[in-house]
């Protein structure tokens, strides 16, 4: 390893435990082996290789065949020509995503946890904030979604009263925002 990756993972600069879930992957070591042929031109030399004898084949029934066929055909042989890097770039983009997608799988997602937490804030907010009245037809305030916004970020870390305020100031300017412009468009109904 150089200084410069030691470097990089001592001082936080790159996520140590996404390299270790990189380097603990099978998939991985294909990777970085197709990546030392793409650095070392392993097929893109094939390539340029066989780029060369089309476009000398195709040179060759455009100045020697004078015909309509052969024209065509040096064309078609032309358009068969591939840049000499894009199946290196495949097949790293192919392996990679697989990597990145297997130990996905492997660790497994939280969101579906989040989605449920958010939506019982949301729902004990919306009680909270309807409590006594006609739930088809409440009335909520900006100012008290607001608060009760406010009241369920509270806890975080970081939410000094300076930070809470501003975040209040902001939200309720959205809030008030969005209430006025729904107002106006009814009132042009």
């Amino acid at each position: 390893m150089s200084v410069e990756a030691a470097r990089n993972l001592y001082t936080g600069r790159v996520n140590t435990e996404v390299v270790n879930l990189l380097l603990e992957n099978a998939r991985f070591a294909e990777l970085t082996y197709r990546i030392s042929q793409y650095f070392d031109d392993t097929f893109a030399s094939g390539i340029a290789a066989q780029n060369a004898m089309l476009t000398t084949l195709s040179t060759l029934l455009r100045t020697r065949v004078k015909t309509p066929e052969a024209a065509k055909a040096a064309k078609d042989i032309s358009l068969r020509r591939k840049p000499v890097y894009q199946g290196d770039l495949d097949d790293i983009e192919m392996y990679f995503m697989a990597t990145v997608k297997e130990i996905k799988k492997g660790i497994g997602s939280h969101y579906a946890e989040q989605e449920a937490m958010s939506k019982k804030v949301a729902e004990k907010m919306f009680a909270e904030l309807t409590k006594g009245q006609d739930v088809q037809h409440p009335t909520i305030t900006a100012e008290q979604l607001t608060d009760a916004m406010l009241d369920s970020v509270s806890g975080m870390e970081g939410a000094t009263p300076e930070a809470l305020e501003q975040l209040r100031n902001g939200l309720l300017g959205i809030l008030q925002s969005a209430a006025e412009q729904e107002n106006a468009h009814e009132a042009d109904e």
